[in-house]
């Protein structure tokens, strides 16, 4: 018998997945069932029901049964057809069903009586009225093509989410959005029904952070997420954002499945070309004012798609490329030395200084150590995605799919995460590779087997370089590791550190990080009588690699004028490693039960039971360590080889329950209420990789003092060696009962229908997290024990709670409009945020004393996307309507109120706790009568003279400073930053060339009124929420910036973000 080679590659890989272990059925797929009746309400038994799905012709049929019920499972997208055939009956048709990603749809149809040779059009519930009670929101491929999305990428999309905040990233943290008060590394993304959280920190991050444990989606090097699947490759996106059913987990936040675009019966295609240039493009604010200059921006996003059949009816495929060339403009302030103190230095410490940029013109103050350098320049970044795509259907009961796609990425920045100093450029990369095959098998239309198979890799490094950027002179190799010559900027790092806001210098070869996945993923779907069963589970494996260098040697500084007038710093750390055989494995396995009852044709309650469990790394020969006596600090001690992290939990079952009643059935003006509550868990694993940097596998040596004068010794800059014997520079410990975090979440609904094709719906929804991570630092000022330098160890101490009103109303095309509008009224409260940063230890510091506003709280939010096809003139000349015809107006709006700030005293080691600077947890004093804000001429005299961004800083006399081992009176996150606004825009023009071939001009604007928007005081590491700052609550940042500039400070790149100034684009696109 001869077998296509496809049948026999996809037979391989689903007999290798048969041999490991059953695997979260996030599947896209979606399913419908409804009731056929007659026109007095009799339900019809025996009718045949025909679904077809009209891009590939493929059909399935059902029969109903003494109840007039039918059912189809794990359909896949699409739009379809359905025809219902019964004896006495016309053959009733519906035309056209949108099914979306994961929808539970539910139809009812009435039959005339009359010859089943005759057919007539019926009518059935629209695609909004849905059985699940989740809360979601689904946008289809023609809406985001339409939509002007500024980088191609879903990060416009997911903000048209009610409950979504865009989030301020950290290098250690670079989730970029938030839901309903979860953190940033709670969102899980699976495309194609298999998870995309692969991403890994891209080598600038000394540890892997929560993306060794799985919770980051692997990003380009931009930080957008066309590397995973480009937009014109993308069928449709799907977000649930509460009380979605057990089959969706993992994590707590938002579950957001893509769907890919599938090969059909016609050959289709799209080429693209999206050009920008400086200049279209409005300056920087913070530009303008200083007197520079916008430097280059060049863009050239070009690609294409291209799809349609092998076999007609039975093997299609699907092929897509991206590219990207982009040079992003940016513009920095940095702290140099001054020539005064480059001329008093030492020819020991001269060629270090001679490393940074001159200063700007007046800036270059004999007497003065430091000035400052006006630094505008552009980052370029490539990115190269390629995906391919395979669908088969040897018969009409098996469907098989495979989907590979590659996709590397890299890009330079200067003065990267904005405390490297400009006169160094960071060099980073971004890659992935996936390969996702399925096979879905319908044993009888009440039984359906859906499976997944995955594997993916993810690669991210930075290397930085020394440049002679702003006059700078390059120092050598030799120069930089005279203390160890055997080392190199291709194998070590060096860095020298100030604290007072000079730029630190920070130069060499970082890590090189690896992570790698396997998922498999199974479903089984059995509908009965009333009843639609779902059974299923999920298995990840991950494997991530912290190739972290093998040495570096560190200085960190009071002041310049330290450096050159004594050249002993505070300290002086010489770090060993060896992290290259440290190979962490990471399990986790899910398994749900669930069932969709019909009670009656108005009223389906949903309800089910997820079980999840997520041990602590595995990692063979080498083993992680971690510590006891973590309640007695005076003794803790370092555990012996082989101890597990912690003993997880394995009864992590979490009951789901909710309904959907269809209130009122008046044809287009249905009502629908919905009501939902369950259990959710999260991943306590996910900071489990932390210990490959940890003790024995580094090692650092400290020289206080004149000991660590510079530039070291051969002798004193030798590492100390690697051991388990005392004492530690830096362990990683875990509570040994750390349990899974944990989300309690509710939610009611009522959804409206205005007319065939709109609805409006207003919820409420609810959650509190118990059990949350809080990462706590213990040293021996704190009380712990004196081996022990650096103790950071992990406790589910933190939790957190939120409330909110989301009203969403979505309109269908009609009248050529097209539209969603989203709000959204919420208070996010916790005691802490994320993992970034650690705080104090528990035993001296009350975790309840950072109980307020989350760093995610945004009490209101308002979002649009509408797209308008305008209609032509109705003339008789032929040249007035083509010309008049084809034009469409696309807009998308997005507002916030301002997200906090948590002002602190900058007073380092208060509580005893000294890491860095950007975790100061001491909060200030308010000072009574005092205002919070100075403005005008005032706040100009703060910031050397020039205007204050938005008119305004904070007051530094509003606040006092308490004693060092004391907390402030100011509540965390009571302050608030700047509020957002902005308005993009595009207007095309489709020409028909020929049948199905059109080309489309369009002509985009992002932040169209050039509105600036400003960055809160104290992001991407300014400090500027420190009372010890000079420049204290003055922004230096557009809100673009302070969001995360994409590469190795992490985030979406600048360009494309939310608060850049204007920026125009234009394309070309050729579809066929």
């Amino acid at each position: 018998m001869k077998r296509h080679p496809v049948v026999l590659l996809l037979i391989l890989i689903l007999s290798f997945a048969g041999l490991t272990q059953m695997a979260s059925a996030q599947l896209e797929s979606g399913a419908m069932n409804g009731t056929v009746s007659d026109h007095g309400g009799a339900r019809i038994p025996g009718a045949k029901v025909t679904i077809t799905d009209i891009a590939t012709n493929q059909s399935q049929t059902a029969t109903t049964g003494q109840d007039g019920i039918f059912h189809f499972a794990q359909l896949k997208p699409s739009r379809y057809k359905l025809s219902i055939a019964a004896s006495g009956f016309k053959e009733g048709i519906i035309e056209s069903i949108d099914l979306h990603a994961q929808d539970n749809l539910g139809e009812e149809i009435t039959l005339e009586v009359g010859s089943t040779s005759e057919s007539v059009s019926v009518n059935g519930q629209t695609d909004e009225l849905e059985t699940s009670n989740a809360i979601s929101t689904t946008v289809d491929r023609k809406f985001v093509e339409n939509m002007p999305l500024n980088g191609r990428s879903f990060q416009a999309l997911i903000a048209l989410t009610p409950g979504n905040v865009t989030a301020k990233t950290y290098y250690t943290n670079a989730g970029q959005f938030s839901v309903n008060g979860q953190r940033t590394d709670a969102n899980y993304f699976t495309i194609d029904g298999v998870s995309a959280d692969v991403g890994i920190t891209q080598g600038s991050n000394v540890y892997l952070g929560t993306a060794g444990g799985g919770t980051s989606q692997a990003t380009s090097n931009n930080g957008g997420y066309n590397n995973l699947v480009s937009v014109d490759a993308m069928q449709e996106y799907k977000i649930q954002t509460s009380t979605f059913d057990a089959e969706y987990g993992r994590t707590t936040g938002a579950q957001l499945s893509i769907v890919t675009r599938s090969g059909s019966n016609q050959f289709h295609g799209t080429l693209f070309e999206y050009l920008r240039n400086e200049i279209f493009d409005a300056n920087n604010w913070f530009n303008n004012e200083e007197g520079l200059s916008r430097q280059a921006e060049k863009q050239n996003d070009f690609g294409g798609v291209f799809g349609g059949p092998i076999i007609r009816n039975k093997l299609f495929f699907f092929g897509s490329y991206e590219g990207l060339r982009l040079r992003v403009p940016e513009s920095r302030e940095d702290v140099v030395p001054t020539t005064w103190a480059r001329n008093q230095a030492s020819s020991a410490v001269a060629p270090l200084l001679e490393a940074y940029a001159k200063p700007s013109a007046g800036q270059d103050i004999t007497g003065n150590y430091t000035g400052i350098f006006y630094a505008t320049f552009s980052n370029p970044s490539t990115l190269n995605a390629t995906s391919v795509r395979l669908d088969y259907s040897p018969t009409s009961k098996l469907n098989l799919f495979i989907r590979g796609n590659y996709a590397p990425s890299d890009g330079e920045q200067y003065g990267a995460f904005d405390f490297y100093t400009r006169s160094t450029l960071s060099h980073t990369i971004s890659n992935v590779d996936t390969i996702t095959a399925g096979a879905t098998y319908i044993i009888s239309p009440s039984l359906v087997n859906d499976f997944r198979f995955n594997i993916s890799h993810a690669k991210g490094a930075t290397t930085v370089s020394p440049t002679d950027f702003g006059g700078a002179t390059v120092p050598s190799s030799a120069y930089l590791f005279q203390s160890q010559p055997q080392y190199n900027l291709n194998t070590a790092v060096f860095g020298v550190f100030f604290n007072d806001g000079t730029g630190d210098y920070y130069v060499g070869n970082d890590a090189t990080n690896h992570q790698r996945q396997l998922n498999y993923v199974d479903s089984f779907s059995w509908t009965h009588g009333h009843h639609a069963f779902k059974f299923g589970g999920d298995y990840r494996r991950l494997t991530p690699l912290n190739g972290y260098r093998p040495y570096d040697i560190f200085y960190d500084f009071a002041d310049v004028k330290t450096l050159v007038t004594t050249q002993e710093p505070v300290y002086a750390a010489i770090d060993s490693a060896e992290t290259a055989e440290i190979h962490p494995v990471f399990n986790n396995l899910s398994l749900f039960a669930e069932d969709s009852w019909q009670i009656s044709p108005r009223f389906t309650l949903n309800y089910g039971l997820r079980w999840d469990i997520d041990p602590p790394p595995s990692s063979g020969k080498y083993p992680l360590y971690t510590a006891t006596n973590l309640e007695d600090p005076a003794n803790v001690e370092l555990a012996p080889a082989g101890t597990k992290l912690w003993n997880e939990s394995r009864t992590n079952f979490a009951p789901r329950v909710g309904f959907s009643y269809l209130a009122r059935t008046q044809p287009g003006w249905e009502t629908v209420v919905r009501a939902g509550a369950g259990v959710y868990y999260g991943l306590g694993n996910e900071i489990g990789a932390q210990g490959t940097l940890g003790t024995p596998y580094t090692s650092t040596k400290y020289l206080y003092g004149a000991d660590g004068e510079y530039p070291l010794d051969t002798s004193a800059g030798t590492p100390a060696p690697l051991s388990t014997d005392p004492p530690y520079s830096l362990v990683f410990a875990f509570d040994p009962h750390l349990k899974d975090p944990r989300v309690t979440m509710w939610d009611v609904a009522l959804q409206q229908s205005l007319g065939s094709s709109r609805t409006l719906q207003i919820s409420y929804v609810g959650n509190k997290g118990d059990n949350l991570l809080r990462s706590e630092l213990l040293q021996p000022a704190e009380g712990g024990n004196a081996n022990f330098e650096y103790l950071t160890a992990y406790f589910n101490h933190a939790y957190s709670n939120y409330n909110s009103l989301q009203v969403q109303f979505k309109q269908n095309l009609s009248h050529h409009l097209q539209a969603l509008f989203s709000y959204t009224w919420s208070h996010a409260l916790d005691n802490s945020s994320s993992l970034a940063l650690p705080n104090p230890y528990h035993t001296i510091y009350d975790p309840h004393q950072d109980y307020g506003n989350s760093d995610l709280d945004v009490r209101q939010s308002f979002s649009n996307a509408i797209t308008y096809e305008m209609p032509g003139l109705h003339s008789s000349h032929a040249f007035t309507r083509y010309v008049s015809s084809g034009w469409a107006l696309d807009s998308l709006f997005r507002s916030n109120t301002a997200l906090p700030v948590n002002v602190n005293t900058g007073v380092y080691g208060a509580f005893g706790m000294e890491w860095n600077d950007d975790a100061v947890n001491q909060r200030p004093n308010l000072v009574p009568n005092s205002p919070l804000y100075v403005r005008g001429s005032t706040c100009a005299a703060r910031n050397g003279g020039l205007p204050c961004p938005g008119g305004k800083g904070y007051n530094p006399g509003h606040f006092s400073t308490p004693t060092i081992d004391a907390q402030g009176d100011l509540q965390r996150n009571t302050i608030r930053g700047f509020s957002a606004w902005q308005e993009d825009v595009a207007l095309r023009r489709t020409f028909p060339i020929h049948d199905s071939l059109a080309l489309q001009f369009r002509a985009e604007a992002f932040n169209v009124f050039n509105h600036p928007l400003f960055g809160d005081p104290g992001t991407n590491d300014s400090d500027r929420n420190s009372l010890t700052n000079q420049y204290f609550g003055i922004s230096e940042h557009t809100l673009a910036d302070s969001l995360g500039g994409g590469g190795a400070d992490g985030g979406f790149s600048s360009l494309y973000q939310i608060g850049s100034p204007r920026s125009m684009q234009f394309a070309l696109k050729l579809q066929f």
